[in-house]
C-alpha cells in the first residue's frame, strides 16, 4: 500500500461534500473501521450508529476510501444487507 495518499485523495475529495449533503455513508464507514480496532475492548460501550442507506451502492470516492482505509469488505457486506432491510 501507498501509504503516502497518491492516488487516494484525490478520489475522496468528493466526500466532505457528500457529507454536507446528508450523504453519511463515509462516516458509518469510519466507525466500522474503529470498532474494529477497538473490538474487545469493553463492548458493551460501543454504541452503533444506524446504518445509512444504500451501502450497497458505493461511489467511486467511497470505494477509495475503504481501499485507504482497508475497511473489511465482508463487514460492508453485513452492514449493507441490514442497510436495505432498514429501507423498506
Amino acid at each position: 500500500m501507498d501509504y503516502s495518499g497518491e492516488g487516494y485523495f484525490s478520489g475522496m475529495v468528493s466526500l466532505r461534500d457528500k457529507i454536507l449533503q446528508g450523504d453519511y455513508r463515509c462516516l458509518y464507514l469510519a466507525w466500522l473501521k474503529a470498532a474494529t480496532i477497538y473490538f474487545g475492548f469493553e463492548e458493551e460501550d460501543l454504541l452503533e450508529p444506524p446504518v445509512t442507506p444504500n451501502l450497497d451502492n458505493l461511489s467511486a470516492s467511497l470505494s477509495s476510501f475503504i481501499d485507504f482505509f482497508e475497511i473489511d469488505e465482508d463487514l460492508i457486506s453485513v452492514a449493507a444487507s441490514a442497510s436495505d432491510f432498514q429501507e423498506s
